[in-house]
């Protein structure tokens, strides 16, 4: 008898345990294998592939997630072979199995766990018998008790960890692994709150589970225990094996009961544990005490909040903080309370959850109490009660997607740090955002990353776009797409790479090939995006300690009296001191055939002091060439260093600016000018010609080739 032990999961990462207990309890003596889908799967498709492997039993593992597709596959396979026996298990049926059998086909419903009973009644049905097995139900005969199986039998079975078919895709899904099962609390939302007390599988059989583990390609291991510090000294001795022989690779998720966590798990993690090992999700709920008593959920908020602190400043360790809206006595405004209070920690994440009136729960039961009404079908989301209306819950949702998108993803993890940093009130901060998406009819679904950055940067006012752009920078693998408008110029970024290059060391080729660099406030932010991977880092951007400003009629005076320092110059060229009128004649002076934007004429500043004056021409004679028909220094500075460091600012501002070469002319005369620019890499070009300016005078024209 061939028999196929079925579950839907909510993703492909996700792998059910449950069939894989099922599966090595019951193939010693029965012809079993495991058959796993999803729920983005169709009924069709899945009732196909299950009728093609020609079963004769099909045994479903249910959850409020799978439960109504769960329902049509079953529908669809009756309708299409009759004979086919159907099983269904799993919590979502095990409380309520009289109403399951009377609204689906399933043929018997397993209430609890089923390791021994699933084996049994398979030999039932096989020698065709009454299956008179604990907790199972079927037409004529309802179970009144839910199965429990010894954690002994379970550790002489062969390992549900290390399944020879699970090999293959063992890294690329969520290993589920449990320590324990039960709960020691009786919250009444919960389905653990129906299971009998508390139970420990021993440490020897977890040990060697582990070590299997250990040697697998697992990356993402998650432990199912409701409450994994129940027995500190037994989690104390799990969390030491892992440290002492894990993976490199892997990453191990627990569920806590912060308020209950004792110190000494929390010194050894912080000292023990290596970072980013160890994920801790703490169920925290709501911080209104009204609403904890209703739920029997009793918690000291004053020592959690203790312990969170604890851990978070050990930085060891990653928590996920969970939150629940719509428990009774908690209002609108009182869950706004409780998520400020529980974001005030800002955890990696903060799940905002809704309350499910799940079937079996006591709040269930009392649903009419509350004044609840909730989803008629799977997952049972409560609507509204009798302190929050259905449109404060929708509100909530909203603000939850908000929650989703900025916080939760870990994209925008400085911008949101810099945001709400001034937010009073964090939840009032993802709602409004919410609202303004729906003001302006934003995407919530099918965007692309690129938008979620736009629509934030709109929310904003552009207020925090350096800190945005930072994020998206970073998150990037390749080289994106900008959303926001460059922050630097053509020359602006020719001359970000020479000064990165110059001041920090880095390949030229590399961030022309490579980067993407943009202005954030006084520093440069390079990305460099190789093999998929993006390599950052902010550069200080050095105040310049020279500054070229063109003169203007204003700054004619403070020309000329750079032209009187240099008396010496003009002795040599022949000439009498310039008058102001000379100067503003230099000023519009221009070679033949060049135009007026080729011009540059100005004062080259250290600070608020002119300097140097400079008279130079764009692209002339040729173009990328930069020629100097005037570069003086104040006479009283000279022999000081000014000139050499001006002439290497202007220099490296000409290479930023894609100029390939500079050129100048120096007076037959003019001996220490031709050692100077000789000292700077200048050559002579061609030793006699004719000033344009002084034809009276030879010179030499000397040249530069920029590299």
């Amino acid at each position: 008898m061939k028999t196929l032990l079925v579950t839907l999961n909510a993703k492909y990462i996700h792998k059910a345990l449950a069939l894989r207990l099922l599966y090595v309890a019951s193939k010693p003596q029965h012809d079993v294998c495991i058959c796993e889908y999803t729920i983005k799967d169709s009924v069709a498709s899945i009732t196909a592939d299950l009728l093609a492997k020609k079963a004769d039993v099909i045994a479903f593992s249910c959850y409020i997630w799978n439960i109504e597709m769960t329902k049509a596959i079953c529908a669809a396979l009756k309708k299409q072979a009759p004979s086919l026996i159907l099983i269904l298990g799993g919590p979502e049926v095990s409380y309520e199995p009289a109403y399951f059998l009377a609204h689906t086909c399933a043929d018997y419903i397993m209430s609890g766990e089923g390791e021994i009973t699933f084996p049994q009644l398979l030999s039932c049905i096989e020698k065709k018998e009454r299956a008179e097995i604990c907790g199972v139900s079927y037409r004529g005969a309802i179970a009144k008790d839910i199965a429990q199986t010894p954690l002994s039998f379970i550790e002489q079975l062969e390992s549900p960890y290390a399944l020879p078919q699970d090999e293959e895709a063992m890294g690329k899904r969520i290993l589920y692994f449990e320590t324990s099962r039960g709960c020691p609390y009786q919250c009444q939302y919960c389905l653990s709150s129906l299971e009998k007390g508390m139970r420990f599988f021993s440490l020897p059989y977890l040990y060697h589970q582990l070590d299997l583990i250990f040697q697998s390609e697992a990356k993402t291991i998650k432990v199912l225990d409701r409450s994994f510090n129940a027995n500190p000294k037994h989690a104390l001795a799990i969390l030491d094996y892992i440290v002492s022989h894990h993976a490199p690779h892997q990453q191990f998720q627990f569920e806590i009961n912060a308020d209950v966590f004792p110190q000494s798990l929390i010194d050894f993690i912080n000292t023990k544990a290596p970072k980013g090992l160890f994920r801790f999700e703490i169920g925290i709920q709501s911080t209104y005490e009204p609403a904890n008593r209703a739920i029997a959920r009793m918690q000291d908020f004053t020592r959690l909040q203790e312990v969170v602190k604890a851990l978070m400043q050990g930085d060891r360790c990653e928590l996920h903080l969970d939150l629940i809206a719509g428990l009774p006595y908690e209002s609108y405004d009182r869950f706004a309370k409780s998520f400020d209070d529980v974001f005030a920690f800002r955890a990696k994440e903060l799940q905002l959850g809704f309350l499910k009136l799940l079937r079996g729960t006591s709040l269930r039961k009392d649903a009419k109490r509350y004044g609840y009404r909730y989803e008629e079908k799977a997952p049972y989301a409560m609507i509204e009660n009798q302190w929050m209306s259905q449109e404060e819950v929708q509100n909530i949702h909203l603000a939850e997607d908000m929650l989703e998108k900025y916080w939760n993803s870990g994209r925008f993890s400085h911008t949101m740090k810099a945001v709400l940093d001034q937010e009073p009130s964090p939840f009032a901060f993802f709602y409004r955002l919410g609202c303004y998406y729906k003001a302006h009819q934003f995407a919530f679904h099918r965007y692309q990353l690129y938008d979620l950055f736009v629509y934030l940067d709109a929310f904003l006012q552009g207020a925090y776009r350096d800190v945005m752009i930072m994020d998206y920078l970073l998150i990037a693998k390749t080289r994106p797409k900008r959303w926001y408008p460059p922050t630097l110029t053509r020359e602006e970024w020719h001359a970000a790479i020479s000064f990165i290059s110059t001041h920090y060391h880095i390949s030229q080729d590399l961030l022309y090939r490579y980067a993407r660099i943009e202005r954030l406030g006084n520093h440069y932010a390079v990305a460099i995006y190789r093999n998929l991977h993006c390599d950052w880092k902010l550069y200080p951007i050095e105040e310049e300690k020279w500054r070229f400003q063109p003169c203007k009629d204003q700054d004619l005076e403070t020309a000329l009296s750079l032209y009187a320092s240099n008396r010496a110059y003009f002795e040599l060229c022949g000439e009498k001191l310039p008058t102001l009128h000379d100067v503003a004649k230099d000023q519009r002076l221009l070679p033949p055939g060049c135009t007026e934007d080729q011009k540059q004429y100005g004062l080259l500043y250290e600070g608020s002091t002119a300097i140097a004056l400079l008279d130079g021409i764009k692209d002339y004679p040729l173009k990328h060439t930069y020629y100097i028909g005037l570069f003086l220094v104040d006479g009283n500075r000279h022999r000081q260093g000014y000139g050499k460091s001006a002439y290497e600012a202007l220099e490296m501002k000409l290479k930023a600016q894609g100029y390939r070469k500079i050129r100048l002319a120096v007076i037959k005369e003019n001996q220490k000018a031709a050692m100077f620019w000789k000292a700077m890499g200048f050559q002579v070009k061609q030793k006699i010609s004719k000033a344009i300016t002084m034809p009276h005078k030879e010179v030499m024209i000397m040249e530069k080739e920029l590299r």
